[in-house]
């Protein structure tokens, strides 16, 4: 059986807490996306804003608490930002 066409799913009640250890937060260029993966995982999605400045900075202010948790963010990256990362 190949596994990339078994279905997959996130089951929180095997967890030991009653919250999920996981937080999936959604960047601004897939906001649809994020929430289908929310969906398809059985969670919430994180909540977050995002703030672009005057000099291109980005800032992110992640309104849950993401101590001792798993964190995933669901964005793209360009081009640019990742070959000046290497140098």
């Amino acid at each position: 059986m190949n596994l990339l066409n078994k279905p997959w799913s996130y089951n929180p009640g095997l967890m030991s807490r009653s919250q999920p250890d996981l937080v999936l937060l959604s960047g601004s260029s897939h906001p649809d996306l994020s929430q289908k993966i929310a969906s398809r995982l059985n969670i919430k999605l994180g909540s977050c804003s995002i703030y672009h400045t005057s000099n291109r900075e980005t800032l992110v202010d992640i309104g849950d608490s993401v101590r001792g948790k798993d964190v995933y963010i669901v964005q793209t990256g360009t081009l640019c930002y990742l070959l000046f990362s290497f140098f």
